[in-house]
Formats: C-alpha cells, sequence, structure tokens
C-alpha cells in the first residue's frame, strides 16, 4: 500500500515494463490529445471531462489541449462510457465527467478526495436518473496529476488506462465485465460494477497510485478500441507516428473493424525531473489553495472551435 492508503502500481501487464524510482518530478502541463467516434447504430455516450469541463461529440478528429499543472492545482482528466443498450448512458457518462473532475488543487487533490469524487459521482448518477431514464449508469476511468508528479488512478467497468514507458504498453485498470455464453466477442461481454445503474449499492473502484515522469504517456480508452485493436498495436502506433496521427489511426482502424463509439485519449506529462536516477525497466507481473478562477483546457488551434460548443460547464 501506498502511504496514503492506495495500492502501489504493480498491475502493468506482461508486455509492460515497470520503472525502478526515479527521483522526483515537476509536471508544469499535460497536453492531451483525443478524438472520438460513434458506432452508427447508438448515439456516441462517451464523454471525456477535462478539470471540470465535459467534452462530448459523434466524431472528432484529434483535439489537442493543454492542461497547465502548478504547485497549487491538479490535472484531472476522465473518460466515461454509458452503459451499452441502456437509455441515458450519455446523460450518465457526462455526470460522471464532471463530478470526476471537479477543480483540485494540489493540497486538496489527496487520495482519499479522489476516492471521494467516484462515490459522489455515484450518488449524482443515481439521482439523474428519472422515470424516463430509469437507472442509468456508466463505466469511468480517470486519473490526477499533481505537480509534484504523484498520480492517482481509478476505474469501474471497462474504460482502460494504459501506461507507456519507454515505448512499451502496461494497462493499470481492471476491466469489470464478464462474457455471456452467445460468444467470446466484447460485444458477448457485459459490465459487472459502473457508476450509477439500477442496484443502489456503494460502488467498488479500483484505485492505485502511480509516479509520473515527463515524458511518459498515459492512454485512455473505450471499450470500442481494445475490442477490435490490440494492446501491441495500440503500442506500435503510438511509436512511429505522432500523436494526432496515431490517435486518429487508431479510431479509423477500430471503426473500419466494426468498433462501437470508440474515444482515446492520449495524455503527455511535460516539465522536469528533479535530482533523480534514468529510469531503469524492471519487469513486473501483469495483471493554500488558490483563489483564481479554475484553469480551463486552451485549444491548441482555432478549428477545434467548433468542437468547445459540446463543452459543458459545471
Amino acid at each position: 500500500m501506498s502511504e496514503h492508503g492506495l495500492p502501489a502500481a504493480t498491475a502493468m501487464s506482461a508486455a509492460g515494463p515497470g520503472r525502478a524510482p526515479a527521483g522526483r518530478a515537476n509536471i508544469d502541463y499535460v497536453v492531451i490529445t483525443a478524438a472520438t467516434a460513434g458506432g452508427g447504430h447508438r448515439p456516441n455516450d462517451d464523454a471525456i471531462g477535462v478539470n471540470g469541463w465535459v467534452l462530448t461529440a459523434e466524431d472528432v478528429n484529434p483535439l489537442d489541449l493543454t492542461v497547465p499543472v502548478v504547485d497549487h492545482r491538479a490535472a484531472v482528466v476522465s473518460l466515461t462510457d454509458g452503459l451499452a443498450g441502456a437509455a441515458g448512458g450519455d446523460v450518465a457518462a457526462a455526470v460522471a465527467a464532471r463530478r470526476l473532475t471537479a477543480r483540485q488543487t494540489q493540497r486538496s487533490a489527496t487520495a482519499e478526495a479522489f476516492r471521494e469524487a467516484f462515490r459522489q459521482a455515484d450518488e449524482l448518477v443515481h439521482e439523474a436518473s428519472t422515470d424516463d431514464l430509469p437507472g442509468i449508469g456508466c463505466s469511468a476511468a480517470a486519473v490526477l496529476i499533481r505537480a509534484d508528479g504523484r498520480a492517482f488512478v481509478g476505474n469501474v467497468g471497462d474504460v482502460r488506462l494504459y501506461q507507456i514507458l519507454n515505448g512499451y504498453i502496461g494497462r493499470l485498470t481492471r476491466d469489470d465485465r464478464a462474457r455471456t455464453e452467445e460468444g467470446p466477442s466484447g460485444a458477448d461481454r457485459v459490465v459487472t460494477r459502473c457508476l450509477g445503474g439500477r442496484l443502489r449499492i456503494p460502488v467498488e473502484v479500483h484505485f492505485t497510485e502511480i509516479p509520473v515522469l515527463p515524458g511518459d504517456r498515459l492512454l485512455l480508452c473505450s471499450d470500442g478500441l481494445y475490442d477490435t485493436v490490440s494492446d501491441s498495436e495500440i503500442e506500435q502506433a503510438l511509436k512511429a507516428q505522432r500523436p494526432g496521427h496515431a490517435i486518429a489511426g487508431l479510431v479509423k482502424a477500430a471503426k473500419s473493424r466494426g468498433g462501437g463509439n470508440i474515444t482515446v485519449v492520449l495524455l503527455e506529462p511535460r516539465g522536469r525531473s528533479v535530482r533523480g536516477p534514468a529510469p531503469v525497466l524492471t519487469p513486473q507481473p501483469s495483471p493554500q489553495p488558490s483563489p483564481e478562477p479554475p484553469p480551463q483546457p486552451e485549444l491548441a488551434s482555432a478549428e477545434k472551435t467548433s468542437f468547445l460548443k459540446k463543452l459543458l460547464r459545471g
């Protein structure tokens, strides 16, 4: 367990390397590259949360955001995915994304506060249910990145978060879903835990804490990607191409193979390391608050302005 009550990150897949301690880091900002595509047969109910913003759209080419991380602030990013086959999934995903990524200062960005954000998101999704939209729910994964290089990760359902170290990919989240008797494909699997849902019981969320250094990469994705594109394909795309081209290519590949709603979010912490040894590959087993207003994501280019019309401010 970490000093903040979270288990140490040991769930990287066999393909993904761990890393020996590498000193402290100063994370100054996080570059985010995201793309999404609807599955065609139903609305795109994926939602991206960034520091209290909620981004939703049917189809979007890579969107570039820069989120500042300074001593009194943290960057929080989430991906939520409404339950397949259930009405109101888009509502659940937006409600959860807004709460999970609500502003966090460096002082308030603790493991306990991160856990509480998931608990409150679960309650808010339940409260958003109506007679017309009963039992709405969503899968969710979120990461909180502090200026000191500590990051908290949480997930429930089947949204994944990967970490890419030295070009190798490893998964930091656990899937909460089971295969039905109808077949082995992703379409024949059902989510076994979620935020909200028909049963009002305390949600069990997977949590971990990881160190993050400038140059690391984190990738959030919905099941529409990983059900059709393998981890090794994701790894190779990120090695061979620039972020925007890689993300666009992954979404296109998944869509061509029949993927449902597909969303991919790449996070790249930027800053500097402080008095630490160089990262070393080590195999691991699988498995004061500022009165200023909260920082908003900065658009990388004017052509993305139309996408901001989809933002919901909490």
